[in-house]
């Protein structure tokens, strides 16, 4: 069992690339990882093209389950490929508009990466991901009088760094 903590960088969900922090629980099961964990990516605000003084503000809430392989191990390294699925709730609200609103909808994704972990003192490692996830569905921001003014990319990148705790 192991539990870890991580920074995330996301590009693609967002307007902008986006800083954010997650958890997760792990289950070993020979080389495989079964994982839980839980993901916040932050309010960003973004201004709106056509107008100055309007902007809006977009975060995520995330839950994910997956696995891992690590085919390659020589300890104190292991790397391997990694899926998973996500669900959560993509939250918006503008501002600087004739009628100020705020709306969410559902945030579903498969994602598919690799993950790198270095154990440097034991039961301490350092663990680097990179992926990339497919939302299976794109969410519109849309403002009225001003209609769509973001949708997430059909692919978006991740890339994490954690520290993770065996037991």
């Amino acid at each position: 069992m192991a539990l870890v903590a991580r920074a995330l960088a996301d590009v693609g969900t967002f307007p902008s690339p986006t800083l954010g922090f997650g958890a997760a629980v792990s289950l070993f099961v020979g080389r495989y990882r079964l994982e839980a964990g839980v993901a916040y990516l932050p309010t960003r605000s973004f201004p709106f093209p056509t107008l100055d003084a309007a902007r809006g503000d977009i975060d995520l809430l995330l839950a994910h389950v997956g696995a891992c392989a690590a085919f390659f191990q020589r300890p104190p390294f292991e790397l391997g490929p990694c899926v998973s699925f996500e669900a959560g709730r993509l939250q918006s609200r503008s501002a600087g508009v004739s009628s100020p609103g705020q709306g969410a909808a559902p945030w579903l994704a498969f994602t598919a990466g690799a993950r790198f972990g270095w154990t440097f003192v034991r039961p301490f490692s350092l663990v680097v991901g990179l992926g990339a996830g497919a939302p299976v569905v794109h969410p519109d921001l849309v403002v009225s009088g001003l209609g769509a003014v973001h949708r997430a990319s059909p692919v978006v990148g991740r890339a994490e760094l954690g520290l993770e705790v065996r037991f």
